[in-house]
């Protein structure tokens, strides 16, 4: 699966707990960005939510970052 850097840095921000509000202003992006992002992850993994999509993510780690190097 291919992901943006930006798209990892959500995915790692929201896998530590933070919130879409916490994950903008730590990158200087608006909220509604960020909200973006979450839902074009959301296709990409099919997960319905946040929570799901962390889980789903934790799981391919490995796969992600042999495809990100």
């Amino acid at each position: 699966m291919n992901l943006t850097k930006e798209e990892i840095v959500v995915l790692n921000g929201l896998s530590a707990g933070q919130s879409n509000a916490e994950i903008a202003n730590n990158l200087n992006y608006t909220e509604r960005h960020i909200s973006r992002i979450v839902k074009k992850l959301n296709r990409k993994f099919e997960a319905k939510n946040s929570k799901e999509l962390c889980y789903k993510y934790g799981k391919n780690i490995d796969i992600i970052e042999k495809n990100t190097k």
